[in-house]
């Protein structure tokens, strides 16, 4: 690395700082400022006088107001505080300021001098003023008309003295005028008449005047022998010789300035003398580089003048025209140049000079049976023309191109057979579905009847096969389509805690079946509702949950959900209020199985793989699951990972990105109103299912306690005898939840007390009418947030008529819908035939359409509320029929429509959205999904049941 540039750019800022300052320093004296401050000294000086004149004025009672008095001394302030206001271009200011504060002290000192004459110069005044006019009362008569001659004579000579004596110095009047004074006084007392207290008041004033005259004139004399005009002289005195001395190193710096601006010149006129012989020696030494260079070039070279002279010519150059160099110099291009490469090309050479701008092309010269590619550069002497043999690189792009062909026609042949791939998994996926869709919808239904114990057992076998091999079908599906790169992630708001609910609701039968607990926890700043694929995020919690139920024998399996946005990202305070910015969600689903080795995590999310061979064999599986979670996880924006110990259970952890949606709405603000303040009561033996009640409890504003089992309730009850409702776990030791509930009853304060018992699903332990009377509500697990906390407020709000209070709200087992007109779409009979079971089963009825002509022709018989709409049927399909109806009929008598298709790829739920469709079932039918799809129906058509999830919710 070279220093030198750093060098010349740091002594160059050193030459311009040092010369700066010299300048600085030349011009540092203000001559303007130095002016101002003489006129300051002068104007104290002139000020002084002023003031000086204004006492003695005011001693002689030749001032009316002590006002011009006053202004002067604030005048002489002022101008104090200027003159200390000392300028910059004085050097030792030591000096200057001693003598600004000898001079403050002699002012401050006038001033206080001034204050104490203006007080007794008042008195003197005031008496002053009173004995003139006594002096031409006596004169005249008046009111001492009557005095006697002595006492008038005695009294006229006493004023005249007084008055003689303020406007004198004469202190030999001063024994008269007291003898004249204690005369009076004594005629006064021994001849008392009217005018006595005038004389006494005359001879009052008169010592006044005797005793303050003195004052005053000797406070004028020390106000008047204050050195203040000599003190502003030295002021004046001072300051020039500082200003002289300021002003004789301002012109050293002028001088110093001027002869280091010489030297600089001089320096920068023999660098430039140097630079200026560098430059011709190294243009010289460039020319014959560039001479050598232009002859050893391969390529040719001809330099034109913009006269189209040849200039310059290259040995190569004259070898491509045959001609000599030298023969060719100076003579016109346009001459010596073949027609190929010059005339024919004349207007790219014209417009490369003219509008100076470089041009390029192409030509096959036959002579030398090769391409060669003329670049033409311009510059202010001409042209410089290039000519370089490209016959290889031609060659090389033929050879491109003809590669080129053949890979378009390898990718084109990829691509189609990328095509017949999909075609082919999705008619797999109708053709294995169509099938399945029969075994698993008639078992279902089959389920239903009267079945001996060994029926019911092939039942149940025939079923779980046909479940298990139409998770494997799925598993495949997914697989081929993430390998494929074709599963793309949606972003539509929805409700996150009915997604979780409905993912319970799907394990939860295999769930109660081996008796295992099965709950979720969301912390409060967690969302309702987010943006994101409802559907895939569904299915990354299902598959967790159907592993964790499958290898857990006794326990529990809890979700868990957190939000984990990193601080950094966003202002904790305002995350709610920012919905634009993405939250990162994490969700935990812990079980209390089996556990997995550490040796055998690695295994884990590896594609068709299991811990253990022997696992598969066991449970069951392809070993694709958690394979198709960790990529699912990665589209949205996250990750998996897992935490277990053997015999101690397992923990699957994932994230995911998503935005919050502001327009979800939980009304859970409504059941919080309502609840506020109750108090509460929850009875379950499993510590994680209090914890999620006494959590929900606390986010209502309710005032939970929580009990483990029977008798600790009734405990509690004993001892606080003030709760609102209680909640009841059906399933405990020692005494159950019938029990309980009996014995709450019978304690006299709560004989009304609302019970709501919670069982798991499937478990119907309160059989009898009897029995169910004791529960205001029989709630199924898993927990779900909304339906609790809407039972709750019904509870605590109830009428108290006991009547009412025996009727209880039971969650239906039996179908008990709104009436509603079904058409459904359906080639295959035995697919008909599962809808319309399953349908019935439901409590509906359905009319019958054999493909999409039908359904039209059914539409303008009469109108129907559900179009369950098959996708693939023959004569017309069910998006033509769906996009015909989206056409033909207006919007408010358009029906719901809801896809039923066994295809199962990438598109499908877009091509139904895209077609007019609402909702879509996937086959094999399953009464749970459909059920949901005409629900959600149900609450689109009631929009003031509260629900946390529009209609763009459904896919």
């Amino acid at each position: 690395m070279s220093y030198q540039p750093f060098q010349k750019i740091l002594g160059g800022g050193i030459t311009l700082m040092l010369l700066g300052g010299l300048v600085t320093q030349s011009l540092s004296v203000d001559s303007q400022r130095h002016q101002r401050y003489r006129t300051l000294i002068a104007q104290q000086l002139i000020t002084d006088t002023t003031l000086n004149k204004s006492v003695l004025k005011s001693r002689y009672a030749l001032l009316t107001s002590y006002d011009p008095l006053v202004r002067s001394l604030s005048e002489q302030l002022s101008l104090q505080e200027k003159v200390e206001q000392i300028p910059s271009y004085i050097g030792n200011r030591q000096a200057l300021q001693r003598q600004l504060r000898n001079n403050q002290n002699i002012f401050r000192h006038k001033e206080e001098l001034l204050e104490a004459f203006k007080s007794n110069n008042a008195v003197l005044k005031n008496s002053l003023t009173y004995l003139p006019e006594l002096v031409k009362e006596v004169r005249q008569g008046g009111r001492y008309k009557h005095l006697s001659q002595r006492k008038t004579s005695q009294l006229q000579a006493m004023l005249d003295n007084v008055l003689l004596y303020s406007l004198s110095t004469d202190k030999a009047l001063v024994p008269q005028i007291e003898n004249q004074m204690s005369q009076l006084e004594k005629l006064s007392i021994a001849e008392p008449d009217q005018a006595s207290d005038r004389i006494l008041l005359a001879v009052a004033h008169t010592r006044i005047i005797l005793k303050y005259r003195l004052e005053v004139d000797r406070l004028t004399r020390r106000i008047l022998e204050l050195p203040t005009a000599k003190a502003i002289g030295s002021l004046e005195r001072t300051y020039t010789k500082h200003y002289q001395d300021a002003v004789q190193r301002a012109e050293i710096y002028r001088l110093l300035s001027f002869g280091y601006l010489l030297a600089i010149a001089g320096g920068i006129a023999y660098l430039v003398i140097k630079r200026q012989q560098r430059l011709i020696r190294e243009q010289q030494r460039s020319q014959q580089r560039l001479s050598g260079i232009l002859k050893s070039l391969t390529d040719a070279f001809i330099a034109l003048t913009p006269q189209w002279q040849v200039s310059y010519i290259n040995p190569k150059a004259a070898e491509i025209l045959q001609h000599d160099a030298q023969d060719l110099l100076n003579q016109d291009f346009w001459q010596i140049f073949p027609d190929e490469l010059g005339l024919k090309h004349r207007q790219v050479y014209q417009t490369a000079l003219q509008e100076q701008a470089q041009q390029s092309f192409e030509v096959f010269y036959p002579p030398h049976q090769s391409w060669l590619e003329v670049r033409i550069f311009p510059s202010v002497d001409g042209l410089s023309l290039f000519f370089q043999d490209v016959t290889s690189r031609k060659q090389a792009e033929n050879n491109l191109k003809q590669v080129n062909a053949e890979l378009q026609a390898a990718k084109d042949a990829a691509d189609q057979a990328s095509q017949v791939k999909g075609e082919f998994l999705a008619n797999m996926s109708h053709e294995l579905r169509t099938p399945m869709n029969a075994v698993i919808g008639m078992t279902s239904l089959l389920t239903h009847t009267s079945l001996t114990p060994q029926q019911q057992d092939f039942v149940d076998t025939i079923r779980s096969s046909g479940d298990a091999l139409l998770c494997l079908i799925n598993d495949i599906l997914d697989f081929s389509k993430i390998e494929a790169g074709k599963l793309d992630i949606e972003a539509q708001p929805f409700n996150l805690k009915l997604c979780i609910e409905d993912a319970l609701k799907l394990v939860a039968p295999r769930a109660f079946e081996k008796g295992l607990e099965l709950a979720y926890l969301t912390e409060p700043e967690i969302p309702c509702g987010i943006v994101g694929d409802i559907t895939r995020l569904r299915q990354v919690l299902v598959n967790l949950l159907s592993n964790a139920v499958k290898f857990t024998e006794s326990g529990e399996v809890i979700v868990h959900v957190k939000d984990v946005t990193p601080e950094s990202t966003i202002d904790a305070e305002n995350l709610n209020q920012d919905p634009s910015h993405p939250r990162l969600l994490q969700f935990s689903v812990q079980d209390t199985g089996i556990g997995i080795p550490q040796d055998r995590m690695a295994r884990l999310f590896k594609s068709f793989s299991q811990v253990d061979a022997s696992t598969t064999r066991k449970y069951g599986g392809t070993g694709l699951g958690l394979a198709i979670s960790q990529r699912l996880c990665e589209l949205m924006g996250g990750r998996i990972w897992v935490e277990s110990e053997v015999g101690a259970g397992s923990t699957f952890s994932f994230t995911i990105s998503a935005q919050v949606a502001a327009d979800i709405d939980d009304s859970s603000h409504l059941v919080q109103d309502k609840l506020q303040g109750k108090r509460i009561l929850i009875v379950d033996d499993n510590l994680t299912n209090r914890k999620i009640l006494t959590l929900l409890a606390d986010i209502w504003g309710m005032h939970a306690q929580a009990a483990s089992g029977g008798p600790a309730a009734i405990e509690t009850l004993k001892q606080h005898p003030q709760f609102d409702v209680a909640v009841i776990d059906m399933q405990m030791p020692q005494m159950d939840g019938l029990t309980l509930a009996k014995h709450i009853h019978r304690l006299e304060p709560y004989q009304e007390l609302p019970l709501v018992m919670l069982s798991s699903l499937g478990v119907e332990a309160i059989a009898t009418p009897t029995d169910k009377s004791y529960f205001f509500a029989i709630l199924n697990k898993p927990i779900q947030e909304l339906q609790l906390g809407e039972v709750l407020v019904r509870a605590v709000t109830q009428p108290s008529d006991p009547v009412e209070r025996t009727k209880p709200i039971h969650t239906p087992s039996a179908p008990n819908p709104q009436p509603l007109k079904i058409l459904l779409a359906e080639d295959v009979v035995v697919n008909q035939k599962v809808a319309l079971l399953i349908l019935k089963q439901m409590g509906y009825e359905a009319d019958v359409a054999n493909n999409g002509v039908e359904v039209l022709e059914a539409l303008h018989r009469q109108p129907y509320d559900v179009v369950l709409m098959d996708l693939q049927m023959p004569e017309m399909d069910g998006l033509t029929a769906a996009r015909n109806i989206q056409i033909s009929w207006p919007s408010e008598t358009q029906p719901y429509i809801i896809a039923l298709t066994a295809n199962a790829m990438q598109g499908d739920r877009e091509k139904c959205l895209e077609a007019g469709m609402h909702d879509y079932v996937s086959k094999p039918i399953r009464s749970e999904e459909l059920k949901a799809a005409l629900d959600r129906y149900t609450v689109i058509q009631q929009p003031s049941i509260p629900h946390s999830a529009g209609a763009k919710e459904i896919f």
